[in-house]
């Protein structure tokens, strides 16, 4: 394919995903990626000879900023740049209203959920996080999930509102109901800290998938999660987000540590291997930095 002076081999590419989400899975759609080409899940990331070569497909794999090598990622704390999805749309130059409005979505998804206008359950968003919840293959995440999306484009459903009660959905959407049950059910649990710079933090172990909101919703500043089965195979898992908070600035002291942690501005989490770093000391390094 070539467009606007820019050949991308899809059928005969390398494409190297670091996981499977709504910005991946959109992107790769938006790239022409179909069933048939080869895609490998590379959790730690594409490697700098892939990242290097325009004719190897890198989504979300690293390489932040170089579309023009065929490298769609934004994780870069030292920059802001747009997800994944708007950089390929963009890049092509497309228009059309609603791939665009799409796009609109899962970039609202993956930088500001908390500005979503409230809609009754299930979202596209839910939907999608009950597939990753039910379907444990990395491939097949990544398929299921380019296959909801275009379902979600060749039925012209409204990405902001609720979705349709779907027979194929509705294993996604239990998963979700259930995994939603067990955060809220979590709220007790959470504690807090105050950091030096005064950022009211709070934190919660648990095996569920999520609860940064539930911890902004308590007036905290600074959200963190760890979950200490979290994948497959079960890995521990730290998320650190931040509400409207800056949290990258721990990136460096977090490396110093391990290496492999990442993220951008707002949202940074432990290495895709797992953490090996105990609770007290993640929190002392986000008392002592922020």
């Amino acid at each position: 394919m070539i467009k606007n002076g820019y050949e991308l081999s899809i059928v005969s590419a390398r494409i190297v995903i670091r996981k499977a989400d709504l910005d991946t899975c959109l992107t790769a759609h938006i790239l022409g990626v179909r069933e048939g080409n080869e895609v490998f899940v590379a959790p730690g990331g594409a490697a700098p000879g892939e990242l290097a070569d325009p004719e190897i497909l890198c989504i979300e794999a690293g390489g932040s900023g170089t579309p023009q090598l065929g490298n769609f990622d934004h994780h870069d704390p030292q920059r802001h740049l747009k997800p994944a999805c708007r950089q390929a749309y963009d890049h092509l130059h497309l228009d059309n209203a609603k791939l665009s409005r799409l796009v609109d979505y899962v970039c609202l998804v993956d930088e500001d959920p908390s500005g979503h206008p409230p809609v009754p359950f299930p979202s596209l968003s839910n939907i999608f996080s009950g597939m990753m919840l039910i379907e444990k293959d990395p491939l097949r995440r990544f398929w299921k999930g380019v296959g909801l999306l275009r379902e979600i484009l060749a039925d012209d459903l409204d990405p902001f509102g609720t979705m349709p009660d779907r027979s194929h959905w509705r294993s996604w959407r239990e998963a979700k109901e259930a995994n939603r049950r067990l955060v809220g059910e979590m709220s007790s649990l959470i504690r807090t800290l105050t950091t030096r710079g005064g950022r009211r933090v709070g934190f919660l172990t648990s095996t569920a998938i999520g609860g940064l909101g539930l911890i902004y919703g308590q007036g905290c500043e600074i959200g963190v999660l760890y979950n200490t089965t979290f994948g497959e195979p079960p890995v521990p898992k730290y998320t650190i987000g931040g509400h409207g908070v800056a949290v990258s600035p721990l990136l460096g002291p977090l490396n110093g540590l391990e290496e492999g942690w990442g993220g951008r501005e707002t949202i940074i989490g432990s290495p895709p291997s797992g953490s090996n770093l105990s609770l007290k000391k993640v929190l002392s390094l986000i008392e002592k930095h922020l």
